[in-house]
């Protein structure tokens, strides 16, 4: 029986006997058998080609096409579903035509590439079936080795850093741990006690262009001593906006070197935490410790709104 793959592209070559062909010269009453076969050969090519039908096997895989092929051949492709989990390198036979190497970029395929349920591109090159693997929809997936269609990851995927399947876009960049941007400023040199002054220290911090547009994010105290009763409570003020980015300040607890461990976090005002190039940042230390810490370390954290 003749099949998609054995028609012609010529039309009159196209004339072997009923019920797949058309012969000159067929009785009227075959002329609907022939249409209806031809129909169904081109639903099984379609099934063929859009993934419906579902292989067997997991390392000797085999596959009913439905249209009855008697040879491969260069060029041949269809879509299936895996029928199960391959543990090694593994073959294919369609129609009982003859088992081939299934390969992968021209490598055999290694335990788990093909996994059950998993859409697969099958092609043949004259040798073997090179395969490709699916998303559900029926579009190549990509992987590091084939372009093809790929998930964006989100900030908090970004964030973990351990994705091999997912793309990061800029934007994602810009949020995640990546994107941030960390100033380290030190008013009080560990040899010197902390005291209460706005600049304390004498320090300010211009901001460079680089974080321009951007949004205080984080901020952490430590001193090289701890002092005792009381806490250091900090404060950043931005002088050329006349304005303080903290609602809660930094504090460092009595007998504490950290702010992170205080009892009351810093909370960011987010009403005025945007900075631009040129603006001049300041340390405001407004409470030291009864005994003062020595050494003061503040770090600013910049990332993109």
């Amino acid at each position: 029986m003749s099949n998609v793959y054995t028609w012609s592209t010529t039309a009159a070559s196209n004339n072997s006997a009923a019920p797949n062909g058309a012969p000159e010269g067929m009785a009227p009453s075959a002329v609907n058998n022939v249409i209806r076969e031809n129909m169904k050969t081109i639903a099984d090519w379609r099934d063929f080609l859009g993934g419906a039908k579902t292989t067997v096997g997991t390392d000797t895989i085999t596959l009913t096409s439905g249209l009855t092929i008697t040879a491969y051949a260069a060029g041949q492709m269809f879509v299936a579903k895996l029928g199960g989990t391959n543990t090694g390198a593994a073959t294919i036979n369609i129609d009982s035509v003859g088992a081939v190497a299934v390969e992968i970029n021209g490598a055999a395929v290694a335990a788990g590439d093909f996994t059950s349920g998993k859409y697969v591109l099958f092609v043949y090159d004259g040798v073997a079936f090179q395969a490709t693997k699916l998303s559900a929809a029926g579009v190549v997936a990509a992987s590091e080795t084939v372009s093809g269609i790929v998930e964006l990851a989100t900030i908090d995927e970004t964030n973990t850093g351990t994705d091999a399947t997912r793309a990061v876009t800029p934007d994602g960049l810009a949020g995640s741990i990546f994107g941030t941007a960390v100033v380290p400023l030190m008013p009080f040199d560990s040899g010197t006690a902390c005291a209460v002054g706005n600049g304390a220290g004498s320090i300010l911090f211009r901001v460079p262009s680089v974080l321009n547009g951007m949004n205080l994010v984080g901020v952490a105290a430590a001193c090289a001593t701890a002092g005792t009763t009381g806490t250091m409570d900090i404060q950043i003020a931005n002088v050329t906006q006349a304005a303080d980015m903290l609602t809660t300040k930094i504090t460092i607890d009595s007998g504490e070197t950290d702010s992170s461990t205080a009892a009351t976090p810093a909370v960011i005002d987010t009403a005025n935490d945007d900075v631009a190039t040129g603006d001049q940042l300041r340390i405001d230390v407004d409470v030291i410790h009864t005994t003062p810490a020595t050494g003061l370390m503040v770090e600013l954290q910049f990332r993109l709104p």
